[in-house]
This record gives structure tokens, C-alpha cells and sequence, in this order.
């Protein structure tokens, strides 16, 4: 019998993930100390408000959610339905780019894996997406540290968390800001494509900028100030 746990700051917890042979932990099996945290953390929902209409306009198309179907733009995470992963492909060069929302220990999480391209031999599309969901899901408190990690230093009001990455084999960078306003408790995220015919390197780490007026001017110029 097995007990997945995961590391969370100095404790061990329980975590939610149903053990898959394909998700092995790699490296030798060791026997260790390990401290349980003798209560769980408590847990509370999320409510992420997802604007990918700019995706939309440079060709890309949202295929599918799983397992959570979105209401209008908004998706309710809690501590049972802890994951969705939503599946964007490119018009143009027909490649894939997963993008997961999740929520973990109480925090939010957004990370992106790169597909393979729709025209080379693969499983059926159920096993697809089913594969991404669980080589997500099986990394869920990696996302979690390395995010909580970026934005530990919010400010009064909220704070804006922007990420570039380069898609495969193309020449556009995906870009992600997520902005959290302490007084509603709303996650926004913003999810924008560029094209860069340098071929420069971009990071594919988070970066967090302290929010210091309540509204969205301050954040729009924030992400055209790190654009350019």
C-alpha cells in the first residue's frame, strides 16, 4: 500500500494524487525520516477569472477543459476538485500547449507544458489528455513551492505574477500574468502570445510585481513595461 505525501514548507502532508506507473519517482527507493503535519491545513476555494481571447485572435484554439467545464470564463477550484487543465492548439503550426490551474495547500497555482504536434501519431484523444492531466496533478507541490515561493512578498492591496515562455519549434512566446486583489479573492489571468523573430531566450520562471493602487491601470502598464 501506498501513501503519497508531499513536502510543504517543514512538514509532510497527504497528497491527493492516485499512484500511476507511468510517474514513477526516479532515483533509488530510501528509507527516511519523515514529520506529519497532525492536521491538515485548512483548505479554501479559488475562483480564477481566465481571459484567453487574445490567444484566440493569433490563431489559437481552446480544444478542451478536463476534468472541470468552465462557466463563462470563471473556474471555482476547492480542495476535491483541485485541478483543470485546459488544452490550447495553434492553428497555424499545429502544435499544443497545455495550461494548468490548480490549487494546492491553500494556494493557487498556474503552470504550462508544451504538446507535440496534432500531426504526428499519438494516442486517442481521451489518453491524451488524460496523460497531461496526470503528469500535471503528479507535480502539483513543485507548482505549488515554486509559485508560493514568487509571491510570498505581496503587497497591501494585490499583486501581479507575469511568465514567458517560448512555444516549441515557433517563434511565439506565451505570456501569463495572473493579478490576486486581496479584497474580492479573485484570481485574473491574462494569457497573451507574441512573436519573436530573434529567437531570444526567455526565462519560463515568475516574476511578481507588489500592486499599489486598486485598480488595473497600474498592471496593464506593469506588463507593457516588462513586454518591451
Amino acid at each position: 500500500m501506498a501513501i503519497a505525501l508531499a513536502l510543504w514548507e517543514s512538514n509532510y502532508y497527504r497528497c491527493p494524487v492516485l499512484y500511476d506507473e507511468r510517474f514513477r519517482p526516479e532515483g533509488p527507493l530510501r528509507l527516511r525520516q519523515a514529520y506529519l503535519r497532525y492536521q491538515d491545513l485548512p483548505h479554501h476555494s479559488t475562483t480564477f477569472e481566465v481571459d484567453d481571447s487574445a490567444l484566440t485572435e493569433n490563431g489559437f484554439t481552446c480544444c478542451a477543459t478536463y476534468p472541470i467545464k468552465f462557466t463563462g470564463d470563471t473556474l471555482t477550484l476547492t480542495s476535491t476538485d483541485s485541478l483543470c487543465i485546459k488544452v490550447y492548439s495553434d492553428s497555424l503550426t499545429n502544435h499544443r500547449f497545455v495550461v494548468g490551474l490548480g490549487l494546492s495547500f491553500g494556494k493557487h497555482w498556474i503552470h504550462v507544458v508544451s504538446g507535440e504536434s496534432n500531426t504526428i501519431p499519438r494516442p486517442s484523444w481521451r489518453d491524451y489528455i488524460e496523460h497531461k492531466y496526470m503528469e500535471m496533478k503528479v507535480r502539483t507541490p513543485e507548482h505549488a513551492r515554486h509559485m508560493n515561493k514568487v509571491r510570498s512578498g505581496a503587497g497591501r492591496y494585490g499583486q501581479v505574477c507575469i511568465m514567458q515562455t517560448r512555444l516549441p519549434r515557433t517563434t511565439s512566446i506565451l505570456q501569463i500574468s495572473s493579478v490576486m486583489w486581496r479584497s474580492s479573492g479573485m484570481y485574473g489571468v491574462k494569457l497573451e502570445v507574441f512573436h519573436d523573430h530573434g529567437f531570444g531566450d526567455v526565462s519560463g520562471e515568475w516574476t511578481a510585481f507588489e500592486v499599489k493602487v486598486g485598480n488595473f491601470l497600474y498592471v496593464s502598464l506593469a506588463l507593457v513595461s516588462l513586454f518591451i
